[in-house]
């Protein structure tokens, strides 16, 4: 056998290996969100005493349907992915038209904003770390209480939660929607801030 063979052999081995790495960290990552999720996992304070027990709100109570249009037009052009969340467009390999009367009537996305995607039945609640705009078909989510967003963000994506979302949706296969009014019905662990 050759070097470059190999060379090919041990590459092989070194992919299939990160493969199975990636793997094994996503189930170790969804073994902590379970115990955390079921409050299994509890922290404590500073003073070693657990935090309280979490309360269950409405998701209307955490979140409104946020439809702020004021702007000029000139924020950066966002789009609402489920494999990279909210991103620019310009990250994106799709070209997507928009002009620029059309572009007054877009949403402002806010960083810490969650929304839903056109594709929600399939779990497409995103957490925006960018500002700018969104065409007005998304549904812009703003907290209007203190809330931890990692904590919805990974929450928002439990195969659970998706199950309860999925019973909401409008519309036929893949043309399914979710509305704010039947996401607002939906019960959401509420955990205090801190912990």
């Amino acid at each position: 056998m050759d070097i470059y063979a190999n060379d090919i052999l041990v590459e092989n081995k070194i992919t299939k290996l990160k493969e199975q790495k990636e793997l094994l960290e996503q189930y170790r990552k969804g073994l902590v969100q379970q115990r955390l999720f079921s409050q299994e996992l509890r922290f404590k304070d500073q003073n070693g005493e657990y935090f309280p027990e979490w309360e269950e709100k409405k998701a209307e109570e955490v979140f409104i349907n946020h439809t702020n249009k004021k702007h000029n037009g000139d924020l950066p052009l966002l789009a609402v992915t489920q494999d990279k969340a909210v991103v620019d467009r310009s990250q994106i390999r799709i070209d997507i038209k928009s002009f620029d009367k059309s572009i007054l009537s877009y949403k402002i996305i806010d960083v810490g904003d969650f929304v839903i995607n056109l594709r929600s039945f399939q779990g497409g609640i995103e957490y925006s770390n960018v500002h700018g705009n969104c065409s007005p078909a998304y549904t812009v989510l703003k907290p209007i209480t203190a809330i931890n967003g990692d904590f919805y963000r990974y929450y928002l994506k439990k195969e659970s939660f998706i199950e309860d979302l999925s019973r909401t949706v409008i519309g036929i296969r893949n043309g399914k929607q979710i509305s704010f009014s039947a996401f607002a019905t939906l019960n959401l662990p509420y955990p205090s801030v801190d912990e």
